[in-house]
């Protein structure tokens, strides 16, 4: 009977630190501006649309679109679900559910992220986290 519980309670430490973790994408998003590289709504470049190319993913779970013409386009709520991220809010082509692609390079350490729905395509890039460069010393 005590074998079992110290079973039980080990499983529930294991488990509250797998749910407990972010994920490399989560983590990367809540570091800092992202610039806008690329958008494609149906096929159509609407990358002229933007005045300031900056999108910043907070850690209370929004996002914003600095400065964009398009009026709609405010503040967002997102989450991250596996390689899956979903921005809800009613600002198109914005809104939707997008396959994530997160890379990085290793000699410059700046990170792409590829965003594709079914109407949207968004390429954006990272500078370095000086983090980063501290933890490979």
């Amino acid at each position: 009977m005590k074998k079992n519980h110290l079973y039980l309670i080990g499983i529930t430490i294991l488990l509250l630190m797998l749910f407990s973790c972010k994920s490399i994408l989560q983590e990367r998003l809540e570091d800092g501006g992202w610039t806008v590289q690329i958008i494609r709504y149906n096929s159509i470049n609407i990358y002229k649309d933007l005045r300031d190319n900056v999108v910043v993913f907070h850690k209370d779970g929004t996002a914003r679109f600095d400065d964009i013409k398009i009026k709609d386009l405010k503040t967002e709520n997102w989450h991250i679900k596996g390689d899956t991220l979903v921005i809800e809010g009613n600002s198109v082509p914005f809104s939707g559910k997008y396959i994530t692609e997160l890379q990085i390079d290793p000699e410059t350490n700046v990170m792409t992220l590829y965003l594709k729905s079914d109407s949207t395509e968004i390429k954006m890039t990272r500078g370095p986290n000086p983090l980063d460069r501290l933890l490979k010393r």
